[in-house]
């Protein structure tokens, strides 16, 4: 690649020809190689689990002692486990209201969503 761009810099038309096929002909197998590692790698890689779903008392409890960071790891776990768009929104909502330091706004949405669970 540092030749090409050299020839290039010296107008050098026909080498940079010549050796650009070249160069992609190596692209190309490093790009190949890499995808074939990837894919063999996969069969190293810890299957992803989901952890447990969060108590929502203790979501509760963190949302009434103002406990920014917590409260968005266990609604974003919540999420992660949530399999309805629905739920994924409301959830979302009351995410963004943890942010906006609204954790009122955000019990209010969690209970909100307790109820459709439980029906």
């Amino acid at each position: 690649a540092k030749l090409l761009e050299n020839r290039c810099k010296a107008n050098d038309g026909e080498s940079v020809a010549a050796g650009f096929e070249l160069l992609m002909l190596q692209w190309k197998r490093a790009r190949n190689g890499l995808q074939v590692f990837s894919e063999r790698m996969k069969n190293f890689a810890p299957a992803e689990e989901d952890g447990p779903k969060p108590d929502l008392s203790e979501v509760f409890d963190l949302l009434r002692d103002n406990m920014r960071k917590p409260a968005l790891s266990a609604i974003k776990a919540l999420m992660a486990q949530e399999p309805e768009t629905v739920g994924q929104a409301t959830l979302g909502r009351a995410k963004a209201e943890v942010e906006r330091l609204n954790f009122g706004e955000a019990e209010s949405i969690l209970r909100t969503w307790e109820k459709g669970q439980k029906r």
